[in-house]
């Protein structure tokens, strides 16, 4: 075994933060960028989803959704709830989120959403479901909240 002294432990701390604090565009002076702000709101989304809270996840819903599917907020809304009565334990995993600024106050943002979903007494899931959305996003209020919607689900095109 190798002991780790105090000169491993700064090096191996260098080569993993040196890359990461050069990855941080935002950092200067607390500075969130648009597109740090837009992610942020998707993980407070993607956590109210966890939590069970349809009015929590409604909050970054826009009044005036409409998307390709011809849902309203009001469709979004009954989608949501009765995926959240069907089961009990759901848990969200999202991958290679992007956003693409339109401009200040719209932006593009995509993600792949990994859901697993089951039954409080079972241990393996009954559901998986991977989905790819393309959202269009538009700050209203200095909040960002989801315009339109598209999604697909693994297998479908």
């Amino acid at each position: 075994m190798i002991p780790i002294t105090r000169r491993h432990f700064l090096m191996w701390g260098l080569v993993f933060l040196l890359p990461l604090a050069a990855s941080c565009k935002s950092c200067k002076s607390g500075e969130i960028t648009p597109e740090q702000e837009i992610k942020n709101t998707l993980t407070q989304a993607i956590n109210a989803a966890r939590e069970r809270d349809v009015s929590g996840v409604m909050e970054f819903i826009a009044e005036t959704y409409r998307d390709v599917q011809g849902h309203s907020r009001k469709d979004v809304k009954q989608l949501l709830a009765g995926a959240l009565l069907r089961f009990q334990n759901i848990a969200i995993v999202t991958k290679n989120v992007e956003v693409r600024m339109v401009d200040n106050n719209n932006a593009d943002l995509s993600f792949e959403a990994y859901a697993f979903a089951g039954r409080e007494t079972e241990i393996i899931p009954t559901s998986a479901d991977k989905i790819t959305f393309v959202t269009k996003v538009t700050r209203e209020d200095d909040k960002w909240k989801i315009q339109s919607a598209r999604w697909v689900r693994l297998g479908q095109q």
